[in-house]
């Protein structure tokens, strides 16, 4: 991401000549045409979907400062930090950010687990500071002009029958918030209470879920009666399945804001060759085969739906946990898990998400075994710098905040996924278009509805590279013409 002006410069002009020369040896029919002259606004994109996840104790303040990571998130548009993590939020007591992660300060069964790359040791849980504290948190989101997402421990409440001591701690932790002036909007309830899997704490049966979160939001807003509550009721794969949700919903409806799935596509099983094969992305998995599986645009279409049929239109949908999930014994290369989460983060938008964060944004400082340093956006290794993804993510930055267009042939869920958006201030209409072919692609945008376009540029990422150059454009009448590299995501920036 800070490649010299130089090498740039030479990266720019090495595209620029293989499109020209791909340009002239092509016929002028475009094998892909992009007709904007009837796209028109449909709803306006979130920043937050450009969102990723902490951990309190992996993103130390040594990481912080070697990756000043506060300006690099900023550069890349990111738009909601959720903290204190995912599964790390179930045994987290906010008062006490020294204790060394996935143990509960609560439960002394807990205290002698040592499998964690960075070990405090319990006489120095009261003093420990390289952790992320919730102040230096909420600094960092300012810093990087991110939502601040922060969650509440159910969890060692019911483990250790003490309820009432983790609504008592919420309370304190929203009061405190206040008294600082942080301005916390979003409150998230636990993490994952529907998993068995041994890694998690314990599982909390759906309804009792829903009880719960209707005690521990009531009494909150006696604190701040604007806060806005996530839950995570289901599994990802549940998404759009009201004979789940529903039960939920009958009981903590009225009290919940967001409604949030995690989503690793391919559980275990996302390879680059499958991803190509993928035309378009859908939630498949070792539970869900390819030809039975929605794409995330469905879901989250499907989930809005049916909330605001039964009633709950005030409830968004979100996912607070998203990722490919690759194979143990097949690391991901990070230039390919870009567009592979390109693809993602277009659907999220097409969909109508309100937030999504990436699991992990940085890994552990040292590394254990397995796929997730492969998906990271930051390197675990000093000097810890951005991965090739958080290049993808700055390109679709662009989108934030802009009105996405419908109209014949913008969409996410063909074999060229497209994604059309005007800018928030109106002057620029960004197209995003992915290539998952291994050949150049000629393509022409016919823009002459929208305006002159007065000025028509490209910026692309490509897989081979792993970076990110101009793309040379040729103005053809009331259109646009390129070629996209193999494997690439580019965006056009038409402005009038």
């Amino acid at each position: 991401m800070h490649r010299s002006m130089s090498a740039s410069c030479n990266l720019s002009v090495v595209l620029a000549a293989v499109a020209a020369a791909v340009m002239m040896a092509t016929s002028s029919l475009a094998e892909v045409t992009i007709d904007l002259r009837e796209a028109r606004p449909v709803e306006t994109v979130s920043p937050m979907v450009l969102g990723l996840n902490l951990s309190y104790f992996n993103d130390l303040d040594e990481v912080w400062e070697t990756g000043d990571l506060a300006e690099v998130y900023r550069d890349a548009g990111i738009g909601a930090l959720r903290y204190p993590g995912g599964e790390e939020t179930s045994r987290f007591h906010w008062e006490h950010p020294g204790v060394t992660g996935y143990i509960d300060l609560w439960n002394e069964s807990h205290h002698d687990q040592s499998w964690q790359s960075v070990l405090v040791p319990k006489d120095q849980w009261g003093t420990f500071e390289d952790h992320m504290d919730f102040d230096e948190f909420v600094r960092n989101a300012r810093t990087v002009g991110a939502e601040p997402l922060v969650g509440i421990n159910m969890s060692s409440g019911v483990k250790l029958d003490r309820v009432q001591d983790s609504i008592d701690e919420a309370v304190r932790w929203m009061e405190y918030a206040k008294s600082k002036g942080y301005g916390i909007r979003y409150w998230y309830l636990d993490n994952e209470p529907w998993h068995t899997a041994d890694h998690n704490y314990l599982h909390i049966p759906l309804e009792r879920y829903a009880e719960l979160c209707v005690r521990f939001a009531r009494a909150m807003c006696e604190v701040d009666p604007d806060a806005k509550f996530i839950v995570n009721p289901l599994e990802g794969g549940h998404a759009g399945r009201w004979d789940h949700l529903g039960k939920f919903m009958a009981i903590a409806g009225d009290d919940i804001d967001v409604v949030s799935f995690h989503w690793y596509w391919e559980w275990g099983r996302g390879t680059w060759e499958t991803w190509l094969a993928s035309k378009p992305m859908r939630h498949s998995s070792k539970w869900t085969p390819y030809d039975q599986a929605l794409t995330y645009v469905e879901k989250v279409r499907r989930t809005r739906g049916q909330l605001a049929r039964e009633g709950y239109d005030h409830v968004t949908v979100a996912s607070t946990e998203w990722n490919i999930s690759s194979p143990k014994d097949d690391p991901a290369d990070p230039t390919r898990v870009a567009l592979m989460h390109a693809e993602m983060l277009m659907q999220f938008a097409e969909g109508g998400l309100e937030l999504a964060c990436i699991w992990p944004g940085f890994w552990q400082i040292k590394m254990v075994p397995g796929p997730s340093e492969d998906r990271a956006w930051i390197d675990h290794a000093p000097p810890h710098r951005p991965k090739p993804a958080l290049s993808v993510v700055r390109l679709l930055s662009a989108a934030a905040g802009g009105e996405r267009l419908g109209g014949p042939g913008l969409s996410t869920e063909t074999a060229t996924p497209t994604l059309a958006v005007r800018s928030a201030d109106g002057r620029t209409t960004h197209v995003f278009v992915l290539s998952k072919s291994s050949k150049p692609t000629p393509v022409e945008l016919s823009v002459a509805e929208l305006g002159s376009a007065g000025s028509a540029s490209a910026t692309t990422y490509t897989q081979a590279t792993g970076d990110v150059a101009e793309l040379d454009v040729e103005r053809v009448g009331g259109g646009v013409k390129a070629t996209l590299p193999p494997f690439s995501l580019t965006r056009f920036d038409l402005a009038d």
